[in-house]
């Protein structure tokens, strides 16, 4: 993974399309957040690829069964299913 830090280079916005044509890239901006850029196809092949992925499936049926925690915005009044609540 090819790693850019905007505090060290400013590519173009054209440059670092280029470099996500090749594979993923990490940016590290001025402020130190981390991002990561990749084509749109990469994204959807491991998409594609975590569908079949027999491990993936068992973690989000683990996940699934886990018994849920309201947060903000969710209500639980409705049996125990946790559903978001809607804007008034």
């Amino acid at each position: 993974m090819k790693f850019i830090d905007l505090t060290q280079e400013q590519p173009s916005v054209d440059d670092l399309l280029r470099l996500a044509a090749g594979g993923p890239v990490r940016i590290r901006s001025r402020n130190g957040e981390e991002f990561i850029l990749e084509s749109a196809d990469a994204f959807d092949r491991e998409v594609a690829e975590l569908s079949r992925s027999e491990t993936f499936l068992s973690f989000l049926a683990e996940r699934a069964r886990e018994p849920r925690q309201a947060g903000p915005g969710w209500r639980t009044s409705n049996g125990g299913s946790s559903r978001p609540s809607r804007p008034a």
